[in-house]
């Protein structure tokens, strides 16, 4: 079953255009959840289902943070090499679809 949520005109994005918005967002430097899930539009459940997704295959990695002002950890996620590579190979491929 793949992931789908609708966008502003009413047609829905694939699991593919969600992974792709989800390793943007992480490339331009959003880096904890919650801000992924809002920069994306996504629910929680799906957004912590894809990003969980793209750990498993590489795209990111996902690392525990100590934080002195709230004393505790917080999850962060960052972009891998392969991540960056599967940016560019998504994109060449979605501009070759809509030729």
């Amino acid at each position: 079953m793949g992931f789908t949520s609708i966008m502003s005109d009413g047609t829905r994005r694939s699991s593919t255009q969600i992974s792709l918005d989800m390793l943007s967002a992480i490339k331009n430097g959003v880096s904890r959840p919650t801000r992924i899930m809002y920069e994306c539009n996504l629910s929680y459940q799906m957004c912590k289902s894809k990003l969980e997704e793209l750990v498993v295959n590489g795209l990111v990695r996902k690392e525990e943070v100590y934080s002195r002002s709230t004393k505790g950890s917080h999850t962060i996620y960052e972009i891998t090499e392969t991540g960056v590579e599967m940016i560019e190979t998504l994109k060449q491929l979605k501009n070759l679809l809509n030729l």
